[in-house]
């Protein structure tokens, strides 16, 4: 005579695994800094010239576009769709594709993250040569943004090691204002 034993999942399981599978889709569109500068390079190396200036400040756009140059900053948050869209059209121009692909590292260690701001340090890689670059971003909408993106010595890594974020996040809250 079999006996049939009934096995069943105890229902607090599938509330945690519902819980975890919720917050992993929540924390996926978090907008990291390290993550908009990877993107960036990743739209870069594809010709995606939306998906690059969708990385990038408007506020930096603006400066580049002679009808949105004149703007207050509180008239381009809600244009941002628009800017970026006519700033995509011009890229082809002023950012052509890289010829070599360039693999990005952030460095998290150094990475700086403010309220409204934040520094990324990253490595660049292009072929076998190595070098480093600093990103300085803006929370817009609540997103990371580019608002400059450079190359940086040796010398100037170690300075960014001490870099205030604090200080750089007053500066850009009375900017926004």
């Amino acid at each position: 005579m079999a006996v049939n034993h009934k096995t069943s999942v105890p229902k607090s399981f599938i509330i945690i695994i519902v819980l975890v599978i919720a917050a992993m889709g929540y924390y996926a569109h978090i907008s990291s800094p390290e993550t908009t500068v990877v993107k960036y390079f990743t739209s870069l190396n594809n010709s995606d010239y939306l998906g690059q200036a969708d990385c990038y400040s408007v506020f930096l756009i603006a400066q580049q576009i002679p009808e949105y140059a004149s703007m207050d900053n509180k008239e381009l948050l809600p244009r941002r769709d628009e800017i970026i869209a006519a700033f995509a059209k011009e890229l082809p121009e002023i950012s052509p594709a890289p010829t070599e692909k360039i693999t990005v590292t952030p460095l998290r260690e150094e990475t700086k993250i403010g309220k409204f701001s934040a520094v990324v340090v990253f490595e660049v890689t292009v072929k076998e040569n190595k070098s480093n670059g600093i990103s300085l971003l803006v929370k817009e909408n609540g997103k990371f943004r580019i608002l400059s993106i450079m190359p940086i010595s040796p010398e100037q890594l170690s300075e960014a090691k001490s870099f205030d974020i604090e200080e750089l996040d007053t500066q850009i809250e009375t900017i926004m204002k």
